[in-house]
């Protein structure tokens, strides 16, 4: 499928037309850009599930960091099947496009869904559990003179032992598995510009969806840099939209993607 465009399966149609009933006013115009030269426009992402005490602090923070550096925007929260009020709360905010699943997909296809309804020529993902300041995106916007895509990379994980050890095992297989060289492929924090990755057919519904977008950029020809980033703890709440898996999960996971990816065109799904 192309990320340029919803997810054309029963479910993303469902998805889509449980979101409730947006303003007609679909971009947000900024009002005071106070960077020196903001970008035209700036698509935020925020996917989430069961995240009712970060999601609206987590909207309030994006919608100051587009302010600021973009001339427009917009705020798309991908609701994963939460359980709790996350899509009221997030349905509440004004100028918020909610994109509602009525059952938990996964990571990837949150991002797909929030990728595929993204209109502004710049898309901005980021965690919805505010682990990384969004201010950081001053970081990123640098390196758009000469990548398309810009990637963040985490020097440590603020998770516990247990995490931080999931994500080592997952990030070296992720690397070794497809040759990347990008060293933090999971990073929860990535800057594109949306014409560049608008026809990259994304398939991944999980955490591999990450690795399949650095590698399906490498055939494209979209240029790719990482930039470092810190990571703090959770502000609130506690972390239910696992990214990465156990060790089987991750093996078995990351395996379906490379043979995807070794499949001919005409027999992906």
């Amino acid at each position: 499928m192309s990320v340029g465009r919803p997810l054309p399966d029963a479910d993303a149609h469902a998805a889509l037309a449980d979101a409730p009933d947006r303003p007609s006013r679909r971009f947000v115009r900024s009002e005071a850009a106070t960077s020196p030269q903001p970008i035209a426009g700036l698509s935020i992402i925020l996917p989430c599930l069961d995240e009712e005490e970060s999601v609206g602090h987590a909207i309030a923070r994006a919608r100051e960091v587009a302010r600021r550096v973009a001339e427009q925007y917009e705020i798309i929260v991908v609701d994963d099947g939460s359980q709790d009020a996350t899509t009221v709360i997030a349905a509440a905010e004004p100028g918020v496009r909610v994109i509602r699943h009525p059952l938990h997909r996964g990571y990837g296809a949150a991002l797909r869904s929030g990728l595929g309804a993204a209109r502004m020529p710049y898309v901005f993902v980021a965690d919805d559990d505010l682990q990384f300041n969004l201010d950081q995106i001053d970081r990123f916007l640098p390196a758009l003179s000469s990548a398309d895509v810009v990637v963040g990379r985490r020097a440590h994980h603020s998770g516990s032992w247990a995490q931080r050890l999931r994500w080592w095992r997952w990030t070296r297989m992720a690397r070794g598995m497809f040759a990347l060289s990008v060293h933090d492929p999971g990073c929860g924090l990535k800057l594109m510009r949306r014409e560049a990755v608008g026809d990259l057919e994304l398939s991944s519904s999980g955490a591999a969806v990450s690795p399949e977008l650095l590698v399906r950029c490498h055939r494209a020809g979209v240029r790719v840099a990482e930039v470092p980033v810190s990571q703090g703890p959770r502000r609130a709440g506690a972390r239910r939209h696992p990214r990465l898996t156990g060790a089987r999960g991750t093996r078995r996971e990351l395996r379906a993607l490379r043979e995807a990816l070794r499949a001919p065109a005409a027999e992906r799904p």
